[in-house]
């Protein structure tokens, strides 16, 4: 509805009169002198004063439906504003409504030149009966175009996370020591079981871990226990228990009890929070719009003629270059090319970024929970995006004896991007002191560009009783460190990188310069070749110099990958081998790492199968070491497994990393294999002897179609939709029951009384025994054949919809896969 006219809504619209001709160009029996099909002109022709005619509407071009045309004794032309207005509320700007509106007569019409003075091309054809409207591209809406392709759509039906989940994911642990230093600890090491339990009731989340270590002092460890809530609406989660304090710029944060207040722009992963700059583009007429990041093509566009805005590029940090490649319908070009500056720690105007925590220490030592009550310890910090270039924000970390105050800043220019961090502590010991950062970066990366420059700056200053809130007295290195990071690629992926590092102010001045010099090749499509030289000079120790040769092959057609590298420097020679294979389940994967230098050699290999209910895993481990002249061998087994439910439904599946989704089939589905997200003969899970299947890698706050697919179930029974829409939130889980008790495939031929075929007409089923059983509506085809799926044995009654005729048929009991009912009387 055209939201201006509110005020108006009660106007009066002018009827059709008896003293007035109507005439609708959709049913020429209103006037059957005039044939509308054949000859428009004729109709025009026939059209006199104080006529009103129904005719099409277009605006730029296109059509808009059907209005009523008033053609008054003085030629002039009139038409319900309502219906016009609506028509173009999301097109025309939103001023040039409200001037609109002041034209409206009493009877809620608008004439058609009184558009003409704000800028709209109005014209009534009498030729062709159409009502034309051309709203120009300067008075048209802007178009607000996301140039990210977010993966965080919602849209569809979502099914509805449970009303309480949870699982106990278990991680069992067994080492075996062969041979060491140490003759006594040879042998079976004592049995590890990890638990980590969530409970999740209504979106309120019990999260608890703990272990149990065999022969232990402590037998039974408690590792942490939290309450989590969050607050989707506002992008805030709430946490008490066994908490993280942050650690942004000087905040040194750790482990703590206590309580927190975070604001979590993952709880709203569709908003963009970042540096959102939009750029408006004007099209003259319709156009072809390619945009280039960095000469890299990101997007194209088939946009119309009008004011856009192009927002949420795909940018990287440092300066990017923007290009546009307009292709004009009538043939011309035309090019635009401009910078935007950009930073992923900025935050878009007026977004806000803030945590407020408090709590007590915790000092975790040998399975235990060592809580330091004697302080009660308090965190925070706020940013906000005081325009799409420069974010400010503060922080705070302490307690009553020792703080810490700071304010930091990022802004991001055509020059470079500039950051600065200061602080304030005080201490009851130490009194106050400060320290600062200045960073200045320059970052122009361009993948086809040979001239890429990357700049890093640092200046850093720290006062001699300058003290971080985890200290217990300064740690005074020096009064100022000074860094400097620059690299280049010069050509043929020929790069070229330069450092330098120095600290001075104390007693103890250091630092080296540093210069590099890589090459990448790529000898065939599957190997690859690096090579790096770098020299360093030490101010206060002896200088270096190294060559690092790496080889990286990946045999086409195969899930293999081999690296092998020599490093001068060190003295150090590396292989690795890693084998995965394409299937999600009922798969092997397996490693081996080999590694020589001066003081150790060492072998790894690891070994995995993945079962959809669990996980096993095998390491073998030797190491010998040329000092002591000893080797050191340990085998290490490990089996990883869960159980999951969700509103009463259990079943085992690997560890839930942080949703899952679990599919239970119907009671008459439950002798039948269902695969979900299958393609050929892969497949994420399946339901079994064991219960339902289970997805349990779902990420929180981001959607994922489940698949359903059951290869062999018999014809007549009915699996249900083919596609669930999930939508996980914090640690929660989603039951999907899928399938039903139909076994029954139905056809059948329809006929009347005459035995004619009753063709083309739509049929519905209705069951006889069942109230709550869904109707399913068919179709016949030319001769009267139908057919149904998804029904069960049982009454039922066809009703044509045409003329709600109906008539009763049977299905007999045990009746399974395809039923035939023949002719079927009307």
């Amino acid at each position: 509805m055209f939201p201006l006219l509110a005020s108006n809504a009660n106007l009066p619209i002018a009827l059709p009169s008896e003293e007035v001709t109507l005439i609708n160009i959709n049913q020429t029996s209103l006037n059957p002198n005039l044939n509308i099909n054949n000859n428009l002109t004729e109709l025009s022709q026939n059209l006199t004063e104080d006529q009103r005619v129904f005719v099409p509407f277009l605006i730029n071009n296109q059509e808009k439906g059907q209005v009523l045309i008033f053609i008054r004794g003085d030629n002039s032309v009139y038409f319900p504003a309502t219906q016009v207005l609506d028509a173009i509320t999301e097109i025309l700007l939103e001023n040039i409504q409200q001037q609109l509106i002041t034209e409206i007569d009493n009877q809620g019409n608008i004439e058609l030149t009184d558009l003409i003075p704000y800028g709209l091309k109005a014209n009534f054809d009498q030729r062709r009966l159409e009502l034309k409207i051309e709203i120009p591209p300067e008075l048209r809406k802007p178009n607000f175009i996301d140039l990210v392709n977010n993966p965080y759509s919602q849209s569809g039906n979502i099914v509805n996370i449970s009303n309480t989940s949870g699982w106990i994911n278990l991680r069992l642990q067994q080492d075996f020591q062969w041979t060491g230093i140490n003759q006594l600890e040879l042998g079976r090491k004592p049995i590890i079981a990890d638990f980590e339990t969530v409970l999740n009731y209504q979106n309120l989340v019990l999260e608890h871990n703990f272990l149990i270590e065999e022969y232990a002092q402590t037998f039974l460890q408690r590792q942490s226990t939290t309450l989590v809530k969050d607050d989707s609406n506002n992008a805030i989660r709430y946490q008490i228990g066994d908490i993280a304090f942050p650690n942004n710029s000087y905040q040194t944060g750790g482990n703590f009890f206590g309580f927190s207040l975070d604001k979590n722009f993952a709880i709203q992963p569709q908003k963009i929070t970042n540096s959102s700059q939009e750029y408006q583009l004007i099209l003259e007429q319709s156009a072809i719009v390619k945009i280039y990041i960095n000469d890299q093509l990101t997007n194209i566009l088939n946009l119309p003629e009008g004011k856009h805005y192009l927002k949420n590029a795909n940018l990287m940090t440092g300066n990017n270059e923007i290009k546009l490649e307009i292709f004009y319908a009538d043939g011309t070009t035309k090019n635009i090319n401009f910078n935007i500056p950009f930073d992923y720690e900025l935050l878009g105007t007026n977004i806000e970024d803030y945590n407020l925590s408090f709590g007590f220490k915790d000092n975790f030592q040998e399975g235990k929970h060592n809580y330091n009550w004697d302080h009660l310890n308090f965190s925070g910090f706020y940013r906000t995006g005081i325009t799409n270039t420069l974010t400010l924000g503060s922080y705070i970390e302490g307690n009553f004896n020792q703080q810490l105050l700071g304010i930091d800043g990022i802004l991001a220019t055509n020059f470079g991007n500039f950051i600065v961090d200061t602080a304030i502590s005080n201490s009851d010991d130490f009194g106050r002191d400060f320290a600062y950062k200045i960073n200045y970066r320059y970052l122009h990366d361009h993948p086809d560009n040979p001239a890429d420059r990357n700049l890093d700056l640092t200046l850093a200053y720290q006062g001699k009783n300058f003290i971080l809130p985890d200290q217990i007295k300064p740690n005074f290195d020096f009064n100022y460190q000074v860094s400097a990071n620059y690299r280049q690629t010069l050509f043929n992926d020929l790069n070229l990188s330069m450092g330098l590092n120095y600290q001075f102010g104390s007693n103890n001045n250091q630092g080296n310069l540093s210069l590099g010099v890589s090459k990448s090749v790529l000898l065939s499509n599957s190997l690859r070749a690096n090579i790096q030289f770098n020299q360093t000079f030490n101010f206060n120790e002896t200088d270096e110099f190294g060559i690092r040769v790496t080889l990286f092959w990946t045999p086409q057609n195969s899930y293999q990958f081999f690296s092998a590298s020599s490093d001068s420097l060190t003295e150090t020679n590396q292989f690795s081998w890693t084998q995965t294979n394409s299937h999600y389940i009922n798969s092997i994967n397996q490693g081996l790492f080999l590694q020589n230098s001066p003081n150790n050699d060492s072998l790894d290999y690891n070994l995995d199968y993945i079962d959809q209910r669990y996980k096993l895993s095998f390491d073998q481990n030797i190491a010998y070491n040329h000092l002591r002249e000893n080797i050191d061998q340990i085998s290490r087994l490990r089996l990883e497994t869960a159980l999951v439910f969700a509103d009463g439904n259990f079943a085992f599946s690997r560890p839930i990393q942080d949703n899952f989704a679990l599919v239970v089939p119907h009671p008459n589905l439950r002798n039948y294999e269902i695969q979900l997200n299958s393609f050929g003969e892969n497949y994420e899970a399946k339901t079994d002897n064991l219960g339902g299947g289970v997805i349990p890698d779902l990420q929180s706050y981001l959607s994922y179609h489940i698949l359903t697919d059951a290869p062999e179930l018999p014809l007549g029974y009915d699996l249900g939709q083919p596609s669930y829409l999930v939508f996980p939130t914090y640690k929660s889980g989603t039951l999907m029951q899928v399938g039903s008790d139909a076994t029954v495939f139905l056809r059948g031929t329809l006929i009347n009384q005459e035995n004619q075929a009753i063709g083309l007409e739509v049929l519905e089923i209705i069951s006889l025994d069942d109230p709550n059983w869904q109707p399913i509506t068919i179709f016949t085809n030319r001769i009267g054949k139908f057919a149904a799926e998804g029904l069960k044995p049982g009454h039922f009654q066809i009703k044509l919809m045409s003329n709600q005729e109906t008539t009763d048929f049977t299905i007999p009991e045990n009746t399974e896969g395809l039923y035939d009912l023949g002719l079927l009387i009307l």
